[in-house]
């Protein structure tokens, strides 16, 4: 049995009927979902799963004023009313002190995993304070793992009516945020492409290797965001979404694989360079940019690119409308240049890097200077 079904089910038949039975006037009033962290809010879960934290687990969301007045009381009867096992799993948990994670248990000490918030403690714990709708630039400043987690799983009701239309609205980004964040995904694709080879004539295989599985990683990004489909940051997870790409990835998937495991770098590179003329058509085919001339090296490779990804990337920028198009350093969204999730787990820190946008490129200046 998948969680997302065993929680479903756990909520009609066990949590609404003791919100209707102790708090009959929060009975429509509320709303109640499976959304947020882990594999079994993206269907992924199996029975390694069940190691820590798997069980009925739903989210009840009240309104403000519910949540002070009887938020606690309620907690206090989930505590003492729902039934230690349901559908033959356990119901409470209890955080092992080795390593800190929920661990299943029939210990009546335990605690339910039934989260009781409001929509805005929501809100904030993911976004922040900036409410919907957000500017482009905000956009920029949400990490991906973040807005996978808020639209993916199930909202099993929504008497507080703010849920479902919140992941509507966040469903995917705007097409200036989604055409930015493609055209700086080309351009890291592009930072590896002239070094693979160079590296691999020289001999220097851990460079080589690196700079290939670098930009693997970067391909596949680009297949998700083609796909306009949130890519997961938890590398655990990346496989089975991958294949749940509607198109390109049953297409390159097995193509992908391949270049972990050849052993010929050139053979490997042959590959990605296929794999990059099909994603190129794609975008042609599909009208997002305009036929270009890519096929030739750029011209401050030193030759070992098959590809100038130069125009490809001046096309998805010509699309660019707005705020995005005038940044003073045109980087890409938070998530594809910082690296520390950590950093990324907090909405207020990501914010304090809006200034990065609008600094100048001084080794850039500097270059022209010279080149003057």
């Amino acid at each position: 049995m998948k969680c997302l079904e065993l929680t479903r089910s756990f909520y009609f038949e066990w949590v609404l009927k003791l919100i209707k039975q102790y708090f009959p006037s929060m009975a429509e009033g509320h709303s109640a979902a499976l959304i947020g962290w882990g594999s079994e809010v993206l269907g992924n879960d199996d029975e390694i799963s069940k190691f820590y934290g798997w069980g009925p687990k739903p989210k009840i969301f009240l309104s403000n004023e519910d949540y002070a007045v009887s938020g606690k009381k309620l907690w206090g009867i989930f505590l003492s009313e729902l039934p230690l096992v349901y559908q033959g799993f356990p119901t409470r948990f209890k955080v092992d002190p080795m390593d800190g994670l929920p661990k299943a248990t029939n210990d009546s000490e335990g605690f339910p995993m039934v989260a009781i918030s409001t929509f805005q403690r929501l809100h904030k714990y993911y976004i922040g304070d900036v409410l919907f709708p957000y500017s482009d630039l905000e956009w920029l400043l949400i990490p991906e793992q973040k807005l996978l987690e808020l639209t993916s799983g199930e909202v099993f009701y929504d008497g507080l009516g703010v849920l479902n239309d919140f992941r509507r609205d966040i469903h995917y980004y705007p097409d200036n945020v989604w055409k930015y964040k493609l055209a700086y995904q080309w351009t890291t694709i592009s930072w590896e492409l002239d070094l693979i080879v160079l590296c691999n004539k020289r001999g220097d295989a851990i460079s080589a290797r690196l700079s290939l599985n670098e930009t693997v990683k970067r391909i596949i990004s680009l297949i998700f965001l083609l796909n306009r489909v949130y890519k997961p940051s938890y590398i655990k997870w990346v496989h089975r979404q991958f294949y749940k790409l509607p198109c390109l990835a049953n297409e390159i998937g097995s193509e992908l694989e391949s270049i972990f495991t050849v052993k010929d770098i050139g053979i490997a590179c042959s590959k990605v360079n296929k794999i990059i003329e099909t994603l190129i058509e794609y975008q042609m085919d599909m009208g997002l940019i305009q036929k270009v001339d890519f096929k030739r090296s750029p011209s401050m490779s030193r030759g070992w690119s098959a590809f100038d990804l130069d125009v490809v990337i001046e096309e998805l920028k010509q699309g660019i409308r707005g705020e995005l198009s005038n940044l003073t350093f045109p980087i890409g969204a938070v998530d594809q240049w910082v690296t520390d999730e950590d950093l990324l787990l907090s909405p207020n820190s990501i914010k304090a890097l809006r200034a990065v946008y609008f600094e100048k490129e001084p080794e850039r200046e500097q270059l022209g200077d010279k080149m003057l």
